[in-house]
């Protein structure tokens, strides 16, 4: 979530414990689907500096400025389906 310079936001840092915070959240981190749920509340929480959702800042970005990235250049697939 380095698109988004969350400090000029009023946030203190841009991880996810410090996200939450600012937000007014708590979460049991370091659990997956609680990282992904932490992280869809965070999108969700409207800025006070936009009136807008973080969601909409990152929405602007250009496409070619948000990529995902994983540990291996080959694409999905299904092993079962093989």
């Amino acid at each position: 979530m380095s698109e988004i310079d969350w400090r000029k936001h009023g946030f203190a840092a841009s991880q996810l414990g410090y996200l939450l915070k600012g937000a007014g959240y708590f979460h049991q981190a370091h659990r997956a689907v609680d990282d992904c749920h932490a992280l869809l509340e965070v999108l969700d929480f409207v800025l006070p500096t936009t009136g807008a959702p973080a969601l909409a800042l990152l929405l602007e970005k250009p496409p070619a400025s948000r990529r995902c990235e994983s540990g291996q250049s080959r694409p999905l697939s299904n092993s079962r389906t093989r």
